[in-house]
């Protein structure tokens, strides 16, 4: 299994019109299998989806049960 999440950062951001909005978007492995092939995409921000955020991840090269990957992403109001 597989859990999406996308947060505004910081969660207590307000925002006016022309201001930039940081989104996170964490995917957890829910489930008993490691993943190879992980793709994010969001239609909010396809141009500036960053590379997913593995910090301290002792096998980057798969999301494994219990892992999460953080993707962020910038967009204008």
């Amino acid at each position: 299994g597989v859990a999406l999440s996308k947060t505004v950062a910081p969660a207590s951001q307000s925002a006016i019109a022309g201001d930039a909005i940081t989104f996170n978007i964490a995917v957890t492995n829910t489930g008993n299998t490691s993943h190879v092939t992980v793709n994010v995409s969001d239609d909010l921000c396809p141009a500036n989806l960053s590379a997913a955020n593995k910090t301290g991840d002792a096998s980057p090269a798969t999301l494994d049960p219990g892992e999460t990957w953080t993707y962020t992403c910038v967009v204008q109001t």
